[in-house]
């Protein structure tokens, strides 16, 4: 055997062997990835510094980033086991044999099926990273926004009340019996208005420039109600667990900004207004008409659990629920 064939054996040999490290790593490092999916947040509660929702968001990004770190190492080890079993199959093929031929072997469609299983587990790794970044991000910017509405119910509470000539401002409806009512109040009515827990179906409030903004109506009944403002109306307004079925919220430009839907029903309801950074976490639009909705206010929205939609849901032009991680509710 001469020196040039024992050269060439010994490193077919070690690139055999790194051939096998190669591919071992790879596997191992699609099972981690796949495996070690970002934690879902731990529930946020917010006290008076805020302190568990940024716990929440912190350990949140620090495990995304593990992971698309992990992901994005597993094309350039796919790359270099390529790279070493073309050079191990160019050496291990005699060039000193007349009439040979390289023979497609077992090991060779092992081989080839293994490394188009890792490029498709990458693949499939890498969307779902994507797509777990996207939702840990309107995730984040879910609890920023609560925090903020915090600190301000805070600040609010500690304000000393002061009269007002303006219509219903600062009025307290908790837990009244509503119901079939109609109430039409010009000008900037409902101002930090409280309306919880109210039995409000099929009721009509409605008011002009600025109303409504800051009202509370959590736990409230709000089936068939019709609820109207102008420009700027329902701002920071909060319908925490509404009943909203069949009901109509109108509003002018600027209104709803930075409401809270949270887990409220609004089967079948129509909306109208801007709703930009709206907290819709939880809430369920099944049938609901949001046409008159911005696309680009709907893509401001932020949550923490995904709002749920049907086929019977209207979305405004150009808007994908699914890309922006709604959740689709079969018939």
């Amino acid at each position: 055997m001469t020196t040039a064939s024992k050269l060439k054996r010994a490193v077919s040999g070690w690139c055999g062997i790194g051939a096998v490290i190669l591919s071992l790593g790879c596997l191992g490092l699609w099972l981690v990835s796949v495996v070690v999916q970002p934690a879902k947040p731990v529930e946020m509660s917010f006290d008076a510094l805020g302190l568990n929702v940024a716990a929440s968001a912190s350990e949140g990004s620090v495990m995304v980033g593990w992971v698309v770190t992990l992901r994005l190492l597993i094309p350039a080890l796919v790359f270099g086991l390529v790279a070493v079993l073309c050079i191990w199959y160019w050496i291990r093929t005699p060039s000193d044999q007349a009439g040979h031929r390289p023979r497609f072997t077992i090991r060779a469609l092992l081989t080839f099926t293994l490394l188009v299983a890792m490029a498709l587990g990458w693949r499939t790794s890498v969307r779902d990273a994507r797509q777990q970044i996207a939702l840990q991000t309107v995730q984040l910017r879910y609890a920023e926004e609560e925090l903020r509405r915090a600190r301000d119910d805070l600040k609010d509470r500690d304000r000393p009340k002061q009269p007002n000539s303006r219509n219903f401002w600062e009025a307290e409806f908790d837990g009244a019996y509503l119901r079939d009512v109609t109430i039409s109040s010009p000008g900037n009515a409902f101002q930090r208005a409280s309306l919880k827990n109210c039995d409000l179906k099929s009721a009509t409030l409605e008011a002009d420039t600025s109303a409504f903004q800051l009202a509370r109506f959590d736990g409230s009944n709000l089936a068939d109600a019709k609820l109207t403002g102008g420009g700027a109306s329902f701002q920071c307004a909060t319908f925490v667990g509404c009943d909203l079925t069949d009901s109509v919220l109108d509003g002018g430009g600027s209104s709803f900004q930075r409401s809270s839907f949270e887990n409220a029903t609004l089967h079948r309801a129509r909306l109208a207004g801007s709703f930009q950074a709206v907290n819709i976490s939880g809430a369920h639009f099944e049938g609901a008409d949001l046409s008159a909705v911005e696309r680009g206010a709907l893509q401001s929205c932020h949550f923490k659990e995904p709002p749920t939609y049907d086929a019977q849901t209207q979305f405004p032009a150009d808007f994908d629920p699914a890309a922006n991680l709604w959740r689709r509710i079969a018939n």
